[in-house]
C-alpha cells in the first residue's frame, strides 16, 4: 500500500527536507480499513531511521510513534475500541521530514494534501480519524477558514466520500484535557468505529 503513494510534487517540497515519511501500514489495516491522519512527521522518525536512507522504513515511523506522547494517547484511544497499531493505516498530511524539525507553512500543508488524497483513494478506508488543526485545515480548507477545530472536535465530516471523525491532536488531549474529557473522546471514537463496522482483532 505504501508503494502506491506516489509523490508527484517533489519539486514543490521545501529545500530543507531530508527525506519523506509516508507513515506505516499495520498488518491488519486491510481488514479494519481504518486510516489515521496526523499533522506531520517529526524528528523522532529521523532518530529512528538509518542516516543513509532517503525514505525511512515504515517500522521507523511506527516505533517512533509508540514511544512519543502522541503515540501513547493514540494507543490508548485505539485500545479503548479493541484496536492497536496493527489495525491502522497511519499517515500525515505533510510527509517531508525537515531539517531542524521546523513547522511547515500552511501553504506547504496544502500542497502536500494532494498526496493524502491519493492515499485515501488507493486505500478506500471505511473511516478516517483526523488528528489536529493542521490536518483538519488541509483536508477541509474552506470550513477551516470560519470554523475552528474545537467546533468540529468529536463530529463527523466527509473527505473524498469517506467518513471522518475530527479530533484534537493527542498532545493537546494530554496537555489541556481532563481524564474525563479524554474518556469522552475515546467513547466518541468507539461509537464512530462501531457505526462504520470498523472491527479489530477482538
Amino acid at each position: 500500500m505504501l508503494e502506491q503513494c506516489l509523490y508527484l510534487f517533489k519539486n514543490r517540497c521545501p529545500e530543507d527536507k531530508w527525506g519523506f515519511s509516508p507513515g506505516f501500514f499495520g498488518e491488519r489495516a486491510n481488514k479494519t480499513k481504518l486510516m489515521v491522519v496526523g499533522n506531520r512527521a517529526d524528528i523522532r522518525v529521523r532518530e529512528k531511521a538509518q542516516a543513509d536512507l532517503f525514505v525511512p522504513k515504515p517500522n521507523d515511523h511506527k516505533e517512533a510513534m509508540r514511544k512519543s506522547r502522541t503515540g501513547m494517547i493514540l494507543g490508548k484511544m485505539l485500545r479503548y475500541s479493541g484496536l492497536d497499531y496493527e489495525d491502522i493505516y497511519f499517515t500525515n498530511v505533510f510527509k517531508c521530514l525537515l531539517i531542524e524539525d521546523r513547522d511547515p507553512t500552511p501553504e506547504q500543508y496544502r500542497q502536500c494534501e494532494f498526496n493524502l488524497m491519493k492515499q485515501v483513494r488507493a486505500f478506500q478506508p471505511k473511516g478516517i480519524l483526523v488528528l489536529g488543526h493542521q490536518a483538519y485545515g488541509a483536508m477541509f480548507p474552506i470550513e477551516a477558514r470560519t470554523e475552528s477545530l474545537e467546533e468540529w472536535t468529536g463530529r463527523e465530516k466527509t473527505y473524498k466520500d469517506r467518513p471522518c471523525l475530527i479530533l484534537n491532536h493527542p498532545c493537546k488531549m494530554m496537555n489541556t484535557m481532563s481524564p474525563e474529557k479524554r474518556q469522552a473522546i475515546y467513547q466518541d471514537v468507539k461509537e464512530f468505529l462501531q457505526k462504520y463496522n470498523i472491527i479489530g482483532k477482538s
